[in-house]
């Protein structure tokens, strides 16, 4: 997460400073106000690996000034995301999270046909 960005900053701006201290930059977001399509002052940044967050964090990543604004860099996550696996709990019922009629099969039985 980079935060204190001056509103004009750009998406290019944020990429130059990252990819400055050696990181590879996988998926930027730049946060932008609705209204005035500034930004809103902050960015989260997904880098390559840990070693690139690690680079960014050690070197001089928390002396980085872009558009004259001293920038904050830090972990926006600390962990990674558990990995689910299967289909979760049995709350879904018999259709397993599918919604509809997608798996050949009706939640619920069908009303006779009227002639």
């Amino acid at each position: 997460m980079i935060t204190n960005l001056h509103e004009e900053t750009s998406e290019d701006d944020v990429l130059d400073a990252l990819e400055y201290q050696g990181a590879k930059v996988t998926n930027l977001h730049l946060n932008l106000d609705k209204q005035t399509g500034y930004c809103i002052g902050y960015a989260l940044a997904e880098l390559e690996t840990l070693e690139d967050c690690q680079k960014v964090l050690s070197g001089n990543g928390n002396q980085l000034e872009i558009m004259g604004n001293k920038i904050n860099i830090d972990f926006a996550f600390t962990k990674l995301p558990e990995k689910k696996t299967g289909y979760g709990s049995s709350r879904f019922g018999r259709n397993h999270g599918h919604v509809g009629h997608t798996s050949g099969h009706y939640d619920r039985s069908r009303s006779p046909v009227r002639s």
